[in-house]
């Protein structure tokens, strides 16, 4: 399993994926996608992770996985 910011950020905070979810309006099986590598937020998606984290997982982290943004 790939190791994202999101994972880093969410392990170092202490944030569990259902709350991040019910925080973003996101299904919990969406974070768990997020955080594993799996899937690749829409940017809207990616900024309010960016200023929920206040910058720790930037949207260009995002950028770097995924090269078609």
């Amino acid at each position: 399993m790939k190791t994202t910011r999101l994972k880093q950020w969410m392990k170092k905070k202490g944030v569990l994926p259902r709350v991040l979810a019910e925080r973003m309006e996101v299904t919990t099986n969406t974070v768990y996608a997020w955080r594993s590598g799996k899937a690749v937020p829409q940017m809207q998606r990616a900024i309010e992770i960016a200023e929920i984290s206040k910058g720790e997982v930037p949207v260009s982290s995002w950028k770097e996985r995924d090269g078609s943004r």
